[in-house]
């Protein structure tokens, strides 16, 4: 289990950091029989979202417009407050950003 991130929930599953979540209201003794089950699936979403956060910080590196945007969007989300208000029906929606002279095809944002 040596580098595993597993988080205690309301269900069971594997999210796209790799983390592994337990439901907790299951008997503790089934998680051990679905973390190993599961392991090598959580260490392949871990691994790719390494590489994905590296090629983001590579993109901040080279583009001072890109990390302009990011912290306008941050600025208005502290001010404006999450989509949909106190319950918060929208608080996961993916953000896909492209270059304005893009002519490449939309790709589905990684995660989904």
């Amino acid at each position: 289990m040596e580098g595993l991130r597993v988080c205690v929930g309301k269900g069971y599953g594997v999210d796209v950091g790799g983390i592994l979540w337990l439901d907790g209201r299951d008997d503790a003794s089934n998680w051990a029989p679905w973390i190993k089950a599961n392991e090598s699936a959580a260490r392949a979403r871990a691994k790719s979202a390494a590489q994905l956060q590296a090629q983001e910080a590579s993109v901040l590196a080279l583009s001072p417009e890109y990390l302009k945007f990011l912290r306008a969007a941050i600025a208005a989300a502290a001010m404006h407050g999450p989509i949909g208000g106190e319950q918060r029906p929208y608080s996961s929606v993916p953000l896909c950003v492209l270059a304005a002279n893009s002519g490449d095809q939309l790709q589905q944002p990684y995660g989904l």
